[in-house]
């Protein structure tokens, strides 16, 4: 094949085509001569294909990968307006259900953690179901383990001393404080007594409001008289 090379346009007349061009070619412009060997002329169309192949390869991905892109969109876009998800979100019925399990956990948390001084029930010492018998147990359990003071008994130290501790609805007690203290250690010695009560794992019967336990804070008065 052969190549005629001109730099303007022109009308090409009694050209006799073989290896080479003879004679040349007349135009209105002027004669060329164009030479250009086989060779030449094949290794230039390979460089030409492989460029033209490597473009089109490289256009085939870019086209790929931007359809690609397009389909996950699409489809993280139908995941996101998916009307059966809007409509459970968008329902007053749900939204208000939702509300009230709300309210109703904040106000359960509430009520776990607020303390009672009056309740319809008020806890019982030990294993009592009424309010005489869990004054005599709590005595007898203060006269057992009560020590009165060297100091008190020298001194001629006597009173009450008035405790507060707060009964837990497992029947626990905790958060044990001296609201009146006469001195000479007797104060002292009466939280010691209500302290073995957690150590000796004696439980309360829990104060109650509305029919369910709840944590009650308890006072108790602890005398001491010298005989």
């Amino acid at each position: 094949m052969i190549y005629l090379i001109s730099e303007h346009k022109a009308t090409f007349k009694n050209c006799k085509f073989g290896l080479f061009i003879s004679p040349p070619c007349s135009s209105s412009r002027g004669d060329l001569h164009a030479r250009l060997s086989p060779f030449e002329e094949g290794h230039g169309g390979e460089t030409k294909n492989k460029k033209s192949s490597k473009l089109s390869f490289a256009k085939r991905s870019k086209l790929f990968y931007q359809v690609y892109l397009i389909f996950i969109l699409t489809a993280v876009l139908a995941c996101n307006n998916n009307p059966s998800k809007n409509t459970k979100n968008n329902n007053p019925e749900t939204i208000n259900k939702t509300d009230e399990n709300k309210a109703t956990k904040k106000t359960e948390k509430k009520e776990d953690k607020k303390i009672y001084n009056v309740a319809d029930e008020t806890p019982y010492f030990s294993e009592c179901k009424d309010i005489e018998c869990s004054k005599a147990a709590i005595n007898q359990f203060i006269s057992e383990h009560l020590k009165y003071p060297a100091i008190a008994k020298e001194d001629g130290i006597e009173g009450v001393v008035l405790l507060s501790f707060i009964i837990n609805k497992n029947g626990s007690i905790q958060d044990i404080k001296i609201l009146k203290d006469i001195g000479s250690g007797c104060g002292k010695e009466a939280m010691r007594v209500v302290q073995l009560m957690e150590k000796k794992e004696v439980l309360w019967t829990p104060g109650k409001k509305q029919g369910k336990p709840v944590r009650f804070k308890y006072h108790l008065p602890v005398r001491f008289k010298l005989y």
